[in-house]
C-alpha cells in the first residue's frame, strides 16, 4: 500500500507572498483592495483575498497596467487552487504569465518566477510532467537572473526542479536540486525552505528505501516547524517512515498526534484528516490488527464519501484500495475485487495509486486462480509504475530501472512471478515457468543496486528483509523447474538467492576487510569512516536506550549529532569513490562464490552441507557435498512453535522436550539422510531455525524410563555439527584467514562479579567462579594474556584484540531484547571505557581471530531478521571479522 505522508504537497509551490504595490496616483479604493487582499492571503482566507482582488482588478485593466493585472491574476489562481478548482487556476495562472510575458521584460519581474511555479505544480495536477519540468525550469533560470542565487527565491526554484526529477522517479537528481535548495535555503536563512527542503529529501530518501536517512531529515524538519499545521504534517510523515522499518507503536504514537493537530479547528483541511486515518489504518493492518484498521478505514471512507470533493478523489482510491487489502486477508478474495473495482472506477491520474490498485487487483485475482486476468491486472500496474512501458504481450518486463517506485517495482515483478509460476504448473507450460524466472531475476537486480546503493547497516538490512518475499517466490519457482527438469543449473541459481537472503552484511564486511588490505587506501581514511560509524551507531543507540526517560530537547541534541555524522559520512564516502576507486569498487562490488569453490573449498571430504531457507509453510533445504547437489521442500506447518516449545523444553529438562526433539529430527533430517555423505554436517539455518540446537535432536525415540540421558541418541552422537551464517560467509572467512597473518596465541577474560567491588558499587550479578577456572585451564596449556577479575577491563580487550587469534570470554551477558543492538558482554569498566561492549559497538571493530569462545550466556540468541539471521553478539562478531565462534543458545547454569 502506498506511503500518504503528504510531501510532494510542498514540493511545488513555497509561497513567499509579494504586496501589491500602485503608482503614485492610482485609485485608493483600487490600492486600498489590492493592499487587503495581500493581508487576506497571508492569513490563509482565500475567499475575501479573491472577492478584494477582483475588486481592484478593473481599475488596473482600465489604465492597461499589465504588471499589476499580471500579479492579480496570479494570485487568483492562487485563491482558486484553494476555493474553485484546478481548471480554474490553471486559467488564471496561464493568463497572468501571457500578460507578462506579452509586455514586460520578465528578467526584471520579481514574481515572474512564482507564476510559473504555480503553472508547474498545475500541470504536474493534471499529470502534464512535461510541461511542468519546462516550467519549474524556467521558473529556475528567473530566480538566479532577478533574485540571485542566494534568495529564497532561487531555494523554491531548485526544489521544485528537483520535486519535477522526483516524480519522474529520478531520485538522484531529485536530491541533488533539493539539497541545493537547502544550503541556499539555510544562507539565506529562510526557514520554510529549510523545512521544505528537509522534508523532501526525506520523501526522496524513503522512496529509495533509506529510511534510516529519511527519518533523520524527518526528524530535522520537526525541529525547524513552529507552525502547528506544519508540525502535524511532520508527525504524519514520520508515523508513514516508522510503518516502513516495522516500528508501529512508535509510528502509531506520531500519526495519533498528527491526528489531534488536525482535526477541525486548526486550520487543517478534511483531506489531511483523511490521509492520516489512512496512514492509522495502514500502521495497523501490518501489525496484524485488522479490526482496529476496518475501523479506521470506515471513517475516513465516510468522511471522504460526504465530502464529495474532486480533489480528494485521489484519496477515496486509496481508501478503496485498502478496503481491498483488507479484505483479502481476511480471506474474501471476491469482496476485496469489488472494493479495488471501486478504486479503479474513480480513474484518477497518479501513477503511483493506480498502480498499486492494480497490483492489489492482481493478488486477488491470483488467489481466486484467474491467472490470465491477474497477469492483466500485473501488467497494468506496470504500465502505470515505469512511464513509456509497452509491452508487446504479457511476458515481458520493464527494466527495473525505469520502475519509478521501489516498492512497489518489487511488489509488482513478485506478483507477476508468482502468477507466472501458478499458471504454468496449472497449464503444464513450462516457458511460463521460465518466464517466472526471468520476472524474478528482474526484480533481484533491483535489489541488488539497492544494496550496493546504500551504506546504512539499517537501511541494507531493511533492503534484505523487503527482499524475503521476492526470494522465496523465486526459490518456488525454481524447486519446480528443478523438479521438472533435474538441471543444476537451477539449483545453483536458487542456492544464489538463498545465500542472498542470509548474513549478506557479513559477506559484505568481511570483503570491506579483504579490499582494505588490497586496494591501498590509507588507514587514516578508514579508520576515519570506521570511526564516524562508531559514533552514529553510539548516539542512535543512545536515543534508542533513553525515549521515555530523558527530556526531548536532550533527544534532540542526539539526533542531531546523528544527522551531522551522518553528512559527515556521506561526504567522506563521496570523497572514498573518488580518490580510492578501487578500495571503492571492491568493497561495494562484491559477488557470490559458484557452487564449486563452496564444494571444494569449504566443504571437508565426507562433509554435506544443509542450508535452509524458510518459507511460509515449508523450508527449501539444499543438500551439497564435494561430488553431489540436491534441492528438497520439506513441509514445515507448525513450525515456528515447535522449535520454540523443544527450545523451552531443553532449557527446563522438562520430559515433552524428548518426543519434541524426535519430531523435529523427523522434519528437518530424516528426509534428507539418504542423501547425507559422511559422518560431517555443516549446517546454514534461517530464520528460527538459527535458534535450534540442532546437535539435540534425537534420530530415534526414547520410551518411558528408558535408557539414561546420556545414552539417548542425540544428532551430535552421529555427525559433527559445525553451523554457518551463510556459505559464502564461510568461504569468504576462510579465505581471510588464510592470507592473514596468523595468530595462534590466546586473549582471555574473566571479569570479577563479587557482591561489591572496590568502590563500593554493588555488581548485581552473580559471581562466576567457574570462569576462573576456565582460565586456569587455559592458561596451563596455552600461551597468551589472561586477564581476571581488575584486569579484565572492556578497554583491554580493545587494546589487545587485534594481537592474539584466540579469544575466550567468560562473563555474563545482558539480554536487550527491546534494543537488540544494546545487548553487552559485561566486563571491567576503566581507562574511559562503561565496561559493557555491545553489540552496536562490536558491528564497528574489526576482529581478526580465528576462533572466538564466547562463554556466556544466551551468545547465539537476538532479534530474527529477515534476510540477516540471528541479530546476537555472535553474529556481530562474524560480522566485525572472526571467522569461527563457539556460542550457547540458553542460560548457563
Amino acid at each position: 500500500m502506498m506511503r500518504l505522508n503528504g510531501l510532494l504537497t510542498l514540493l511545488w509551490m513555497t509561497p513567499t507572498f509579494l504586496f501589491g504595490q500602485a503608482e503614485p496616483g492610482a485609485a485608493p479604493s483600487a490600492y486600498q483592495a489590492l493592499e487587503m487582499a495581500d493581508s487576506c492571503i497571508r492569513s490563509e482566507d482565500y475567499l475575501a483575498a479573491r472577492q478584494l482582488y477582483l475588486e481592484a482588478l478593473p481599475y488596473f485593466t482600465e489604465k492597461e497596467d499589465y504588471q499589476q493585472q499580471s500579479y492579480i491574476y496570479l494570485w487568483l489562481s492562487e485563491t482558486s487552487y484553494y476555493t474553485k478548482g484546478i481548471q480554474q487556476a490553471m486559467k488564471e495562472a496561464q493568463y497572468s504569465c501571457l500578460l507578462a510575458e506579452s509586455c514586460l521584460r520578465p528578467d526584471t519581474l520579481s514574481f515572474y518566477c512564482t507564476i510559473l511555479q504555480n503553472l508547474g505544480l498545475f500541470y504536474s495536477m493534471q499529470s502534464d510532467f512535461g510541461r511542468q519540468m519546462d516550467c519549474y525550469l524556467q521558473s529556475l533560470d528567473a530566480a538566479l537572473q532577478y533574485h540571485g542565487e542566494n534568495s529564497a527565491r532561487a531555494a523554491d526554484a531548485f526544489l521544485s526542479v528537483g520535486a519535477a526529477y522526483g516524480r519522474r522517479g529520478r531520485w538522484r537528481e531529485c536530491i541533488t536540486y533539493t539539497e541545493n535548495s537547502l544550503k541556499i535555503a539555510r544562507k539565506a536563512g529562510y526557514q520554510e525552505g529549510i523545512s521544505s527542503a528537509l522534508l523532501n529529501l526525506s520523501y526522496s530518501f524513503a522512496e529509495q528505501e533509506d529510511f534510516e536517512k529519511a527519518i533523520q531529515y524527518q526528524k530535522q524538519a520537526l525541529a525547524t516547524n513552529t507552525r502547528l499545521d506544519e508540525k502535524a504534517r511532520g508527525l504524519n510523515n514520520l508515523g508513514t517512515l516508522y510503518i516502513d522499518i516495522g516500528e508501529y507503536a512508535a509510528a502509531l504514537d506520531n500519526l495519533h498526534l498528527a491526528l489531534q493537530l488536525r482535526r477541525p479547528g486548526l486550520r487543517s483541511s478534511e483531506g489531511d484528516v483523511f490521509s492520516t486515518l489512512l496512514n492509522i489504518t495502514h500502521a495497523h493492518s501490518e501489525r496484524g490488527r485488522l479490526d482496529s484498521a476496518a475501523y479506521y478505514l470506515e471513517e475516513a471512507i465516510h468522511g471522504l464519501t460526504q465530502s464529495g470533493k474532486d480533489t480528494e478523489r485521489d484519496l477515496l482510491q486509496i481508501a478503496y484500495n485498502y478496503k481491498g487489502k483488507l479484505l483479502l486477508l481476511g480471506g474474501s478474495p471476491e469482496a476485496a475485487e469489488q472494493a479495488l473495482r471501486q478504486a479503479l472506477a474513480l480513474g484518477g491520474n497518479w501513477r503511483g495509486i493506480n498502480s498499486s490498485s492494480f497490483m492489489l487487483l492482481g493478488q486477488t485475482l491470483l488467489a481466486q486462480e484467474r491467472y490470465d486476468a491477474a497477469l492483466e491486472a500485473a501488467q497494468s500496474g506496470l504500465r502505470w509504475a515505469a512511464p513509456g512501458f509497452d509491452a508487446a504481450g504479457p511476458m515481458e518486463n520493464p527494466s527495473w530501472n525505469s520502475l519509478e517506485s521501489i516498492a512497489q517495482a518489487r511488489g509488482l515483478l513478485k506478483l507477476k512471478g508468482d502468477i507466472l509460476r501458478e499458471s504454468g504448473l496449472a497449464s503444464g507450460d513450462r516457458t511460463l515457468l521460465l518466464a517466472s524466472l526471468a520476472t524474478f531475476e528482474q526484480g533481484d537486480s533491483l535489489v541488488m543496486w539497492l544494496r550496493n546503493t546504500y551504506q546504512s547497516r539499517l537501511s541494507r538490512d531493511l533492503i534484505a528483509a523487503n527482499a524475503n518475499e521476492l526470494y522465496a517466490g523465486a526459490l518456488r519457482t525454481l524447486y519446480q523447474l528443478y523438479q521438472q527438469t533435474g538441471d543444476t543449473l537451477f539449483f545453483d541459481k536458487a542456492l544464489a538467492f538463498s545465500e542472498k537472503n542470509k548474513a549478506l552484511s557479513v559477506l559484505e564486511n568481511l570483503n570491506r576487510f579483504y579490499a582494505r588490505s588490497f586496494s591501498g587506501v590509507p588507514d587514516a581514511v578508514v579508520e576515519a569512516e570506521r570511526q564516524l560509524l562508531e559514533e552514529i551507531e553510539f548516539y542512535s543507540n543512545l536515543v534508542k536506550m533513553n525515549r521515555g526517560y530523558e527530556s526531548d530537547s536532550l533527544l534532540s541534541v542526539w539526533e542531531g549529532l546523528v544527522y551531522d555524522k551522518r553528512l559527515q559520512q556521506d561526504s567522506l564516502l563521496s570523497r572514498i569513490q573518488v580518490q580510492y576507486p578501487r578500495y571503492y569498487q571492491m568493497k561495494h562490488g562484491f559477488q557470490l562464490a559458484a557452487v564449486k569453490p563452496l564444494q571444494q573449498e569449504l566443504l571437508f571430504p565426507e562433509e554435506t552441507l544443509l542450508e535452509y531457507f524458510w518459507d511460509a509453510d515449508a523450508v527449501f533445504v539444499f543438500l551439497l557435498t564435494r561430488e553431489k547437489r540436491r534441492f528438497f521442500r520439506l513441509p514445515a506447518q507448525g513450525l515456528a512453535d515447535q522449535i520454540s516449545a523443544v527450545c523451552h523444553s531443553a532449557v527446563n529438562r522438562e520430559p515433552a522436550f524428548y518426543q519434541l526433539s524426535y519430531e523435529l529430527y523427523r522434519t528437518l533430517i530424516q528426509p534428507l539422510e539418504p542423501y547425507i555423505q559422511g559422518e560431517k554436517l555443516a549446517i546454514v539455518p534461517d530464520n528460527v531455525l538459527a535458534f535450534l540446537p540442532f546437535e539435540l535432536l534425537l534420530s530415534e525415540p526414547v520410551a518411558p524410563g528408558g535408557a539414561p540421558h546420556a545414552r539417548h541418541a542425540y544428532l551430535l552422537k552421529k555427525y559433527s555439527i559445525r553451523n554457518f551464517f551463510s556459505a559464502n560467509a564461510a568461504l569468504q572467512a576462510r579465505q581471510h584467514t588464510a592470507i592473514a597473518p596468523a595468530h595462534r596465541e590466546v586473549l582471555a577474560l574473566a571479569p570479577s562479579f563479587e557482591a561489591e567491588r572496590a568502590s563500593g558499587e554493588s555488581t548485581g550479578f552473580a559471581n562466576l567462579p567457574g570462569a576462573r577456572s576456565e582460565l586456569d585451564s587455559l592458561e596451563a596449556h596455552y600461551r597468551g594474556l589472561f586477564l581476571r577479575d581488575g584486569a579484565a577491563t572492556e578497554a583491554n580487550f580493545r587494546k589487545y584484540c587485534s594481537r592474539y587469534g584466540v579469544y575466550h570470554i567468560a562473563t555474563h551477558t545482558e539480554v536487550d531484547r527491546r534494543l537488540p543492538s544494546a545487548t553487552h558482554f559485561l566486563m571491567e569498566p576503566g581507562a574511559g571505557e562503561d565496561g559493557r561492549l555491545h553489540v552496536y559497538e562490536l558491528y564497528n571493530m574489526r576482529l581478526d581471530a580465528e576462533l572466538a569462545v564466547l562463554s556466556s550466556c544466551n551468545t547465539g540468541i537476538g532479534e530474527i531478521k529477515a534476510g540477516e539471521g540471528s541479530a546476537s553478539l555472535a553474529h556481530a562478531f562474524a560480522y566485525a571479522g572472526c571467522s569461527d565462534m563457539v556460542m550457547s543458545l540458553w542460560p548457563v547454569k
